[in-house]
């Protein structure tokens, strides 16, 4: 792994703790808006790849309808 000082910014900038957490955080009170529930374990490490990674994001499924498995398994 390169040293921080040796990275683009805009990579320093999506990996720093901070934005990460608030990510992170985000991603549980809309889990718990919309569910009632708190955010699953597991779900919280497919948190920031989802959130950061482009084309990740555009193979998501357009309906919240479908669930992780049934996307996974596409």
């Amino acid at each position: 792994m390169r040293a921080w000082r040796e990275r683009a910014w805009e990579e320093a900038r999506l990996l720093n703790p901070g934005f990460l957490g608030l990510i992170m955080w985000s991603a549980a009170a809309g889990c718990r808006e919309a569910t009632g529930a708190g955010l699953p374990f597991q779900f919280a490490f497919l948190v920031a790849p989802v959130t950061l990674h482009k084309g990740t994001r555009e193979a998501l499924p357009r309906s919240t309808r479908t669930s992780v498995a049934a996307w996974l398994e596409e």
